[in-house]
């Protein structure tokens, strides 16, 4: 089974970035690289997984159970590209605070992960929303309509906002051939330290 473990948006936080990638998706039009996730597919990546053997899950899922964090806030911030903007792969909005417990929460699932056999992933941490993905591009003029885009986005998504976590979930993700299907296979809450 294919999993990651996220945090999710309130409904009203989620269908206020949904509502800006809508305005996202109309502005960059048709002829455009953009790849825009669909609502469904909204969250905050905390750990991917990887094929994980389905005998594993309870395992992963007790362990996930007994982490005990304090729910905190998350902030939105600023719209970016990785790798970067001259070469854009995913366009992302990210977080102005919180980021520091995000950071906390992950060292603790990545023990949980590691009892699995999942090692740890070497580049660092970045909590992000994935809002598109992009199809690379020779096109001269990208770059500038990537940085456009970016820039409206900043006026469109509601950047600023804050929320509460209080739960991450493990997910399963089944590649399709129209994108991918997220289920949730559980839900951890916060737990005093």
């Amino acid at each position: 089974m294919r999993l990651f473990l996220a945090v999710d948006l309130p409904l009203p936080m989620l269908q206020q970035v949904a509502d800006g990638v809508e305005e996202l998706r109309k502005s960059a039009g048709s002829g455009r690289q953009f790849r825009w996730l669909g609502t469904d597919n909204l969250h905050i990546t905390l750990k991917f997984l990887g094929e994980v053997e389905e005998s594993q899950v309870n395992q992963l899922s007790g362990c996930c159970a007994s982490i005990e964090w304090s729910g905190f806030g998350l902030k939105l911030g600023g719209s970016g590209y990785f790798p970067s903007v001259n070469r854009p792969r995913v366009f992302w909005q990210g977080f102005s605070a919180g980021i520091d417990e995000m950071r906390g929460l992950l060292a603790r699932v990545e023990r949980c992960a590691a009892g699995i056999g999942v090692l740890k992933d070497s580049r660092p941490y970045t909590p992000h929303l994935t809002l598109a993905r992009i199809k690379p591009s020779k096109d001269g003029n990208a770059v500038a309509a990537f940085r456009q885009i970016q820039k409206e986005a900043d006026d469109l998504l509601p950047v600023g906002s804050s929320f509460p976590v209080t739960t991450f979930s493990l997910y399963q993700s089944q590649l399709t051939p129209a994108g991918a299907v997220y289920t949730r296979l559980d839900t951890f809450l916060a737990r005093i330290i």
